[in-house]
């Protein structure tokens, strides 16, 4: 990613998470880790390796939030 040196437990994560979704029939991962830790840093890594490999691919990010009356 441009400007952001992943830490060496975020890069293994994204190893992870290309090895679970490119092998495999998995349909569902879940990352979990403590506030702070990198979450949407890890999530927009994976998604740009991803789409290198697989450029038909079309990621929806969905955030879900208190709804507003």
């Amino acid at each position: 990613m441009q400007g952001i040196e992943l830490k060496e437990f975020q890069v293994e994560c994204v190893n992870k998470l290309l090895d679970a979704t490119t092998v495999g029939e998995k349909k569902e991962v879940l990352v979990q880790a403590p506030t702070g830790s990198g979450k949407t840093i890890i999530l927009l890594e994976y998604i740009k390796e991803y789409i290198e490999e697989n450029n038909n691919t079309i990621f929806v990010w969905l955030t879900p939030g208190k709804r507003r009356a």
